[in-house]
């Protein structure tokens, strides 16, 4: 019987080990990480709360934010005890004051601070107890009132600072003036129309004429309307730069449209039932220009004139018959003389041949 050949221990181990496997990354499992404790930044303190809390503009109910508290090494309680170090109010509680407040108000060591303080020192990048000075409630009102203040005056430099707007013209007023004319008269007049009711009631139109500043000159026509306990309303349909004889027919026409009186027999004192009354100026004054020939009522002179034809009748007797013109009235002679009748004013002519 041959004898049996004996293997090499060593060759049959290096044969047993075979290649490496390398361990696929797929299917390795990451140990899960254990969520360490929170860090109790509120041990040794007692809350309560008064009052609704927001926060990203969810409310915050009482029961989440207990759990906050205690989660980080605080106690809560629901009503105030001797031992509250904390009661986090709501501005409009504290100025009722409610009963958390008043009971607060009572413990010396008790601080009433705002919902931000405990958000400041749950939420910044450093958790930690955080003094309770800035967040009392009677700074945060100052913080508050002081900063409505400010918040004011920037707002009244800003007024300041900004370019005042016509509210007639809508334009800056720094951009027109009103117009006046080669004899002085100020082309802003008054109408106005009262009211006999069970309540007097006074309505009025200021008419204004505007020029610009700059060179040639543009004008526009706006009004404003006032009538008694109402708000001031304002006529611009036709208020946009012109020519002047565009601009001037706009003030003629509201004028008329307003008083039923064209615009050049404006002294002549006409009064229409249900309209406005424009008040001239007083005599002595500037009251525009008129076409030639025109004389104010109060400074016209009529002369009486008569014209006598003597008659001598059959039986002797000298009879005169003659014929005079009246000295009131708006149909005398002298009157129609003064070319009324002519509704174009020579101002008018001046400034189209400027066009």
């Amino acid at each position: 019987m041959a004898p049996i050949k004996a293997t090499s221990r060593k060759a049959t181990s290096s044969n047993a080990k075979g290649p490496k496997s390398t361990p696929n990354p797929t299917f390795k499992r990451a140990t899960p990480k254990r969520n360490p404790q929170l860090k109790q930044i509120f041990r040794g303190t007692e809350m309560s709360l008064s009052g609704n809390f927001t926060s990203c503009d969810k409310n915050l109910p009482h029961e989440q934010i207990a759990k906050w508290i205690t989660l980080h090494g605080g106690s809560f309680e629901r009503e105030v005890t001797e031992s509250t170090t904390h009661l986090i109010c709501s501005i409009e509680d504290y100025k009722k004051p409610t009963s958390q407040v008043k009971k607060a108000s009572k413990l010396d060591k008790c601080q009433i601070v705002v919902f931000d303080w405990l958000e400041d020192c749950l939420l910044r990048k450093v958790k930690r107890l955080r003094a309770e000075r800035g967040y009392t409630l009677e700074r945060t009102i100052k913080r508050i009132a002081k900063g409505k203040k400010d918040q004011q005056r920037f707002r009244e430099k800003f007024e300041e600072d900004k370019p005042k707007i016509n509210p007639i013209t809508n334009v800056e007023e720094g951009l027109n003036h009103v117009y006046y004319d080669t004899v002085g008269f100020e082309y802003k007049i008054v109408l106005t129309r009262v009211n006999h009711g069970s309540r007097m009631t006074t309505e009025r139109y200021t008419m204004i004429l505007f020029e610009s500043h700059t060179k040639p000159s543009h004008y526009m026509f706006g009004a404003k309307y006032n009538r008694s306990s109402c708000k001031t309303s304002y006529y611009r349909d036709e208020c946009r730069p012109k020519i002047f004889y565009d601009a001037f027919r706009d003030f003629k026409t509201f004028f008329t449209k307003k008083t039923g009186v064209e615009w050049d027999m404006r002294l002549e004192k006409i009064k229409n039932p249900g309209l406005f009354i424009y008040t001239p100026p007083a005599l002595g004054l500037p009251v525009g220009e008129f076409p030639s020939g025109y004389v104010r009522p109060e400074e016209r002179n009529v002369k009486m004139v008569t014209d006598t034809n003597t008659n001598v009748d059959s039986d002797g007797t000298t009879t005169h018959e003659g014929s005079e013109t009246s000295s009131s009235g708006e149909e005398s002679t002298p009157y129609i003389e003064m070319g009324l009748a002519r509704r174009s004013l020579s101002l008018v002519t001046s400034h189209n041949e400027a066009y």
